[in-house]
């Protein structure tokens, strides 16, 4: 059985990772004869990436912000959250305020967390009382874009996190999709261009299909979003992309009519999108939500597919 992998020492002081292909040795192979050579970049090997990245349209919608996910009791029922606390960019916010309920009972409603929270004047920071019923409510946390990332975390005792419902975690300023994200600076530090358009991976939460009824009609309004979700990318850049032909503008033959042989397009496709029927609220105003991309070193461009860079 010939030896079909080498790892280590590959000699000249060069250490890595080589994989033949069945039948051949290793360690006399040629380029073309090896499934893996982490010491050339022709092999996928990954050049850069991210994940969790949110696209808006614009800056209006790139205030990071997060809404809680637990319900606060504003009936009698409710809690004394007096002394929790959460930690906001640095600033550690205690509670301090209460409502007295006719029956006596100190609660602290979604108002008196708002309150506290602004009355800390966190650079940038804005918090908001979010109904989500009758005597219930949720805390939003929002940041002006131009102040940067938002951090939320927690101190060991007396946390704030259960009651409210929103993670520990650093919330990040909305990427225009237009703008896209540079790959080669995303990382904060620069990478070398590669020298050609390479082959990336993307994924993102929203593909498939939702529908949803009209609130004032009685017709039901639906907009598909294809489970192949659809990206532009450059040497340096990737974009969140739509599909940019016209509808028909009605029946026959002409330019634009539905039995046209060639319709209207400003595409084929364009750079951003917009799925409005996907946002759950007035605040989320995310077009392309938790997408995450690799970057590989493999050429996909017409001129670069030959035997210089596929050995």
């Amino acid at each position: 059985m010939a030896n079909r992998v080498q790892l280590g020492d590959l000699g000249s002081g060069v250490y890595g990772l080589k994989v033949s292909k069945p039948s051949v040795n290793v360690l006399t192979a040629t380029d073309k004869d090896l499934l893996f050579d982490s010491t050339k970049a022709r092999t996928g090997q990954i050049y850069a990436g991210a994940n969790g990245l949110d696209f808006v349209g614009d800056n209006s919608d790139s205030d990071p912000q997060i809404v809680g996910t637990v319900n606060i009791d504003e009936a009698i029922t409710g809690s004394d959250l007096r002394g929790k606390k959460i930690i906001i960019d640095g600033t550690t916010v205690t509670l301090t305020s209460v409502t007295t309920y006719f029956n006596g009972n100190l609660i602290t409603t979604g108002n008196d967390i708002k309150n506290d929270i602004n009355s800390a004047s966190i650079t940038g920071i804005q918090a908001f009382r979010n109904s989500a019923g009758t005597n219930v409510s949720r805390l939003r946390i929002e940041k002006a874009f131009a102040n940067g990332d938002m951090v939320i975390s927690y101190p060991a005792s007396n946390s704030l996190e259960s009651s409210v419902g929103i993670n520990a975690a650093t919330y990040a300023v909305g990427i225009i999709d237009t703008n896209g994200i540079n790959y080669l600076t995303g990382t904060g530090s620069t990478k070398a261009g590669l020298g050609y358009i390479p082959l990336i991976t993307l994924a993102e939460a929203n593909t498939g299909t939702a529908q949803q009824d009209g609130d004032e009609e009685d017709y039901d309004s639906f907009e598909q979003v294809s489970t192949f979700s659809i990206w532009e990318t450059t040497a340096t850049h990737m974009f969140p992309a739509s599909g940019a032909s016209s509808s028909p503008t009605g029946t026959g033959n002409s330019v634009g009519k539905n039995n046209a042989s060639v319709f209207t397009a400003s595409g084929p496709v364009g750079r951003g999108r917009g799925y409005n029927i996907l946002e759950d609220n007035e605040e989320n105003k995310i077009e392309c939500e938790n997408c995450s991309f690799f970057v590989l070193r493999i050429p996909l461009a017409y001129g670069y597919m030959n035997s210089t860079y596929y050995g």
